[in-house]
């Protein structure tokens, strides 16, 4: 696959594991499990730089000409 199709794909399964996160930091919070927040908080802060270091690959890739 080239570089632009790879990076559009990785933007939808970054922003996947961002929700799961998200939704596990969440069920975390209410349930006060404080390592399972943090945990969940700092995989989904590496997602969304992923997702957006795609984007921005993707974005390059996509509007070159």
């Amino acid at each position: 696959m080239d570089k632009k199709r790879t990076a559009f794909f990785s933007i939808f399964l970054f922003l996947a594991i961002n929700v799961f996160s998200l939704s596990n930091a969440i069920e975390g919070y209410y349930g006060q499990e404080d390592e399972r927040v943090y945990g969940a908080v700092a995989v989904a802060l590496i997602s969304t730089i992923l997702a957006t270091t795609a984007f921005f690959i993707w974005r390059k890739a996509e509007y070159k000409k």
